[in-house]
């Protein structure tokens, strides 16, 4: 899902820095997207074709992500392994946002209350990952260079960015 264009008022709010972010399952990517300007949402199972992704569909998302930052958006893509690791390849600037590993209970109920209210295949896929690699993959997102910690499941995500944007 796409965002809605930066305004220069919105710009400016945001200290003028446009990121990219690798936003674990849940944090509200799409839900900052809907709401605010100057988000895009860049929803990574898009590029499956007939079950399956393209060979070289890292690249084109990257691609695709780096132009969208370009034009004045901060763009939110997953937090694949495959795909963290070749924006670090191409010296890629990015920050990952995860949700702290205390907050785990919270977080499973989270994605299956969202799962209950929409049951789709990939809310389904995100559920079943966090119950089964929750604290796995926090670890693994907290090994990157730059973090967002969600600490408090009662957060704005704006206001994490904001606040984050802030120190730069």
């Amino acid at each position: 899902m796409f965002g809605k264009k930066a305004t220069p008022e919105i710009q400016n709010y945001d200290f003028l820095i446009n990121m990219i972010f690798c936003g674990y399952q849940g944090v509200g990517k799409s839900s900052i997207c809907n709401r605010e300007n100057g988000y895009i949402d860049f929803e990574s199972s898009n590029f499956f074709v007939n079950e399956m992704r393209p060979n070289a569909w890292i690249d084109i998302y990257i691609n695709q992500a780096v132009s969208l930052n370009e034009q004045g958006y901060d763009v939110f893509l997953s937090t694949h392994k495959a795909l963290r690791d070749r924006l670090n390849e191409l010296n890629i600037d990015f920050t990952v946002i995860t949700p702290s590993i205390d907050l785990k209970e919270q977080w499973i109920e989270r994605l299956s209350n969202r799962y209950n209210n929409n049951p789709s295949l990939k809310n389904m896929k995100a559920l079943k990952n966090a119950e089964e690699c929750y604290e796995e993959n926090v670890k693994d997102l907290c090994s990157e260079s730059k973090v967002i910690m969600i600490t408090n499941a009662d957060y704005d995500l704006k206001d994490c960015i904001i606040e984050y944007k802030g120190k730069f």
